[in-house]
């Protein structure tokens, strides 16, 4: 479980937010003790707005970039550590992501499709067969994403996709995305 603080601009209320990985991961938001009589109902209609805002995702929840490709995976783990990501771990096969994964709790996973070993798909595949990290939020990074492909993507478990190339925003927007918001 993680605890992070969060205080409302301007008001005199703190929240709570908590992340839980059990039962698939979810979400949890409360006022702290302390709030003053005359702004809970603000501080009520601000823990909503917070609860449905994208970017929850606390910036020491893991992250894995996994590509074949050097270049790539060191960029995007520089843009995420810019971004204030702490614990960033890159992987060039799918074997070593199903490792990694096998150690660690894993929040994102941005997997890359074409891989020598084990594809991204089989990796996928394997990272929702096992208990630790079946809440993961799985995101396919690929040049080739035509219909019947996204099909068979999502049939192996992936909950989004990302089309190379890709700029800083939208990659944001896909690594903070979270199925369980």
């Amino acid at each position: 479980m993680v605890h992070d603080r969060y205080q409302a601009p301007g008001l005199a209320c703190t929240f709570r937010l908590s992340w839980s990985n059990l039962s698939g991961g979810r979400w949890a938001l409360s006022p702290l003790l302390g709030l003053v009589a005359n702004s809970a109902s603000l501080c009520h209609s601000l823990m909503l707005k917070i609860k449905t805002e994208k970017n929850l995702m606390p910036k020491n929840q893991a992250v894995m970039i996994v590509d074949d490709y050097p270049e790539l995976l060191n960029t995007v783990a520089r843009m995420l550590r810019r971004s204030g990501y702490s614990r960033v771990l890159q992987a060039t096969s799918g074997q070593e992501c199903v490792q990694l994964a096998q150690v660690n709790v894993i929040y994102t996973i941005l997997l890359d499709i074409s891989m020598p070993g084990i594809s991204g798909l089989d990796a996928c595949r394997i990272l929702r067969s096992t208990a630790m990290n079946t809440g993961a939020h799985i995101i396919a990074c690929t040049a080739h994403a035509n219909v019947k492909d996204r099909a068979t993507f999502f049939e192996a478990g992936f909950d989004d996709i990302l089309h190379k190339p890709f700029g800083y925003q939208e990659l944001m927007d896909k690594i903070t995305a979270s199925p369980n918001n």
